[in-house]
């Protein structure tokens, strides 16, 4: 019938080479604005996806999963882009010279939402269960399986080691 919704009229637009603010141009209206190059405070932000069933993060499947509580888990440490780690539960780490003791040290002063301490205690908890072969879907006691006793499927005695309340130490 002659008619295009504006999704045609952009694509063919554009393949003509008319940028997409030329377009809207000579349909007579304003280009889309651009992204503020500051950030404005409040406001509602909507984001729409697929809602998963929360389960224990070791189990977790689906990334939407981990979109859930991406905002309010905070890591041990973080990667970044450029490949370098940057501390945030743990404050520093060291590892010795042949790469057999690693000591990580927790950082102080964070609470849990109840105010408890977030101690190495709380470290060396979520390593052994991050070393639990018996779990189903636990992916990740593949990653620490230099911590992981081939005959129990757990953590070997001595692996995972609290020093103080803010040191742990892995014996691989």
């Amino acid at each position: 019938e002659g008619k295009m919704d504006r999704r045609e009229f952009l694509a063919r637009a554009t393949g003509l080479g008319v940028s997409a603010a030329a377009a809207y141009g000579l349909l007579g209206l304003t280009a889309p604005a651009e992204a503020a190059s500051a950030m404005k405070s409040g406001g509602t932000l909507r984001v729409q996806m697929e809602v998963r069933p929360l389960k224990d993060p070791r189990t977790y499947d689906w990334s939407q999963m981990a979109n859930q509580t991406r905002g309010t888990n905070e890591y041990l440490v973080e990667y970044n882009n450029d490949g370098s780690i940057r501390g945030m539960l743990l404050e520093s780490w060291e590892v010795n010279d042949d790469a057999t003791v690693y000591t990580l040290n927790v950082r102080k002063g964070v609470t849990w939402n109840n105010g408890d301490a977030f101690t190495a205690a709380d470290v060396a908890r979520n390593i052994t269960g991050w070393c639990d072969k018996s779990l189903e879907g636990n992916s990740m006691a593949g990653r620490f399986g230099t911590l992981v006793d081939p005959d129990t499927g757990m953590a070997t005695e001595g692996s995972i080691e609290i020093v103080d309340d803010h040191t742990v130490r892995l014996n691989l």
